[in-house]
């Protein structure tokens, strides 16, 4: 089954498409609970349980750390991620290391979607909690990293000073790219303290 099949089979169970994330979809139901997000695969590999699909339901302030279930690919099949602590978020890869990057990647779409849906954001369990799942046996753990969307996702207004020249050139380029002059001063600030 590939992630076009998955797709259409989430929406003969009422499932609608709600947004696009990167290369994941995300879907909503009007009654279940919950939110579905199916990466886009050309092995389709994340489709191989359509059942996990439709099955819904301290804070760190740089990153948050989540387990993921591997299930091990082969040469028909890329390597499928679940995420236990967010049901409905699902990522595959042709490679081990394409998995995770997808998974990361699935991850922090998903709570964004969550956030801007205004639903709750899952509780997280431990890695020795989900090992115990017989659901996830035959399936090799790992830990992803990810950046603290709800953290990111709350903005704070503050005050600053800058030069008059300095901000007519940060609203002229912001404006030029469709940003705002905060979404721009965030990118910007991100992108120096990356390098530094």
């Amino acid at each position: 089954m590939n992630s076009a099949e998955v797709v259409k089979l989430i929406h003969a169970n009422g499932w609608q498409h709600v947004r696009i994330s990167g290369s994941h979809h995300h879907f909503r139901h009007a009654v279940k609970p919950g939110l579905v997000t199916i990466p886009a695969s050309e092995k389709g590999a994340a489709a191989r349980h359509p059942e996990q699909h439709s099955e819904t339901g301290g804070a760190e302030m740089k990153n948050l750390i989540y387990p993921i279930a591997i299930e091990p690919g082969d040469e028909k099949h890329a390597f499928g991620v679940v995420v236990p602590d967010i049901p409905g978020c699902h990522a595959a890869g042709d490679t081990l290391e394409e998995a995770y990057a997808n998974a990361k990647e699935a991850i922090e779409a998903h709570l964004e979607t969550l956030i801007d849906e205004g639903m709750p954001l899952p509780e997280r369990g431990t890695l020795d909690e989900h090992r115990l799942n017989a659901d996830f046996a035959g399936f090799t753990w790992g830990i992803v990293t990810t950046r603290n969307i709800p953290a990111l996702k709350k903005a704070i207004r503050i005050n600053i000073s800058l030069p008059e020249v300095l901000v007519h050139e940060i609203d002229a380029y912001a404006q030029a790219r469709g940003m705002s002059r905060s979404a721009f001063l965030a990118l910007a600030a991100e992108h120096e303290m990356a390098n530094a």
